[in-house]
């Protein structure tokens, strides 16, 4: 996923080519947001170095905050049933 946002294979995902991502998914109905907003809360939550890029670590370690944050796991491909209840 990385490397298909690094349009410019530079090893880092910069403001230009989020705003591609973004564009993409705004065809296609995904995403409903304003653009920069999104591309700059994705720099804001990734971006541990402050250089307003994002290398493949930070990328990494942004997608499982975000995946935590939302409670999905990294342990299982299976999601729960409905009747069993999540663990917090």
């Amino acid at each position: 996923m990385f490397q298909k946002i690094d349009a410019n294979g530079d090893g880092k995902i910069q403001v230009a080519e989020l705003k591609d991502l973004t564009v993409e998914f705004g065809m296609i109905g995904r995403v409903k947001c304003h653009i920069d907003k999104l591309v700059h809360t994705l720099v804001d939550d990734f971006d541990r170095d402050g250089d307003r890029e994002i290398d493949e670590a930070e990328f990494e370690i942004g997608i499982k905050k975000w995946l935590n944050q939302y409670k999905f796991s990294f342990d299982t491909t299976v999601p729960p049933r409905e009747d069993q209840a999540v663990s917090a």
